[in-house]
């Protein structure tokens, strides 16, 4: 048993001369037996397999053989070879032909490679199908993959909270209250407990019965204070960290659940066709109007998770005397094995979530109300802004993908 360890180059080169003395001499045999020949038991769907399989039998102007054997019972030429198969299933009856004749008649040749034309351009507007479908998805999977990025790339997002608390406050309101509603006709109450459960504060106070623009205005105006009065208390820097953390997590939640429900909607889409509808047509217009949907309960979560969260600082430990016998001891839990070296994974496990320990909320974190994010910009990794098709900044030429990023 020689491993590789083992191995001079000088023995490298012997085994590789041998290898080579053994491969020539079969195919000096198998030359003369009159070269390589493949037998095919089917006519494949795809034409471009079996001219693979032709391929195989004279590589290199070898010379070789190719035989396939056909059934009219195969799947290619029931489905797909039509009424000419039935002439010649009738016209072997009638002739009374054995089992054995071969039948090499242009009529067959023709049918077979017109059922592989039929097979495959189904496959291709199957694809085309397909591609249709996932186009939509890709347009809005960039629209949410760019929002992460900007904050994953540290960007601050205080215009964009405006923004948000603008869009939510005077979205939801209209729910409660229609543009063009008179008096006696809101739904102050409804709007007061919206804003409760938005805020957390259960002393909201009434809001006055006036019309659309007007209440939208007030409504704004209390969960501006409610969020200020938030960021007061936390400070600027936890504040930032807030954000982002929770936006995040609501953005990740928010999107891994709209996609089910995508997939869900697309394997029922094709019996709008019965309805003479166009499922294509119909995907989008329900695609768009889930994503704008998708997009606005990301926000209110958002806001709600954001003005409702407290986060409490870890306790900590008070300082004792040990017994000076007992020193350097500790104690052994369910991720500690006696005589661990520290490498354990369940306590590296442990070591992680106790860092990221959630209190009160997704982006509340323990360890002394620190947050931390991983940033794009602040990762010490020279390749981490670089697209898979951009060239290697290592200056080879070749795309990242093949070079510094294939192992990514």
């Amino acid at each position: 048993g020689l491993t590789m360890e083992d191995v001079t180059p000088e023995q490298l080169e012997q085994f590789n001369a041998e290898a080579k003395e053994t491969c020539k001499a079969e195919r000096e045999r198998v030359l003369a037996a009159g070269g390589l020949t493949v037998i095919g038991t089917e006519r494949h769907e795809s034409r471009r397999i079996d001219n693979q399989l032709r391929g195989r039998s004279g590589r290199q102007g070898d010379p070789g053989e190719t035989q396939f054997y056909l059934s009219l019972e195969d799947d290619l030429m029931r489905l797909f070879g039509g009424d000419k198969m039935d002439r010649v299933s009738k016209m072997m009856v009638t002739a009374d032909m054995g089992d054995d004749m071969p039948i090499q008649h242009k009529i067959i040749s023709k049918a077979v490679e017109s059922a592989q034309h039929k097979v495959e351009s189904i496959n291709f507007s199957m694809r085309k199908s397909v591609l249709e479908y996932d186009d939509v998805m890709n347009k809005q999977r960039q629209v949410i993959y760019a929002e992460r990025n900007k904050i994953l790339d540290g960007k601050d997002l205080t215009d964009h909270i405006t923004e948000v608390m603008h869009d939510t406050v005077y979205r939801c309101v209209q729910e409660f209250c229609t543009k063009d509603s008179h008096d006696g006709e809101r739904d102050l109450e409804g709007l007061r407990k919206w804003v409760v459960e938005l805020t957390g504060h259960i002393d909201t106070p009434k809001f006055p019965d006036e019309d659309y623009e007007a209440l939208a205005a007030d409504v704004l105006a209390y969960v501006e204070k409610c969020y200020n009065m938030k960021a007061e208390r936390l400070g600027e820097d936890l504040m930032r960290e807030l954000n982002t953390q929770v936006m995040l997590r609501v953005i990740d939640t928010r999107w891994m659940n709209y996609l089910q429900e995508m997939d869900y909607l697309k394997t029922g889409i094709g019996l709008r066709g019965f309805g003479q509808r166009d499922p294509l047509v119909e995907y989008k217009t329900e695609a768009y109007g889930a994503f704008q949907m998708l997009v606005d309960t990301m926000y209110e979560d958002y806001l709600r998770t954001v003005l409702r969260i407290e986060i409490k600082a870890a306790p900590h430990a008070v300082e004792h005397k040990e017994d000076p016998a007992l020193e350097g001891a500790h104690f052994s839990g369910p991720a500690d094995v006696d005589g661990d070296n520290g490498n354990s994974v369940l306590r590296k496990q442990a070591q992680v979530q106790a860092r990221t320990a959630v209190q009160g909320g997704p982006a509340a974190v323990n360890n002394g109300g620190k947050v931390t994010t991983y940033r794009k910009s602040e990762s010490d990794d020279p390749y981490v802004n670089v697209g898979r098709n951009d060239l290697c900044p290592c200056g080879s030429g070749k795309k990242f993908k093949y070079c510094h990023g294939r192992n990514r």
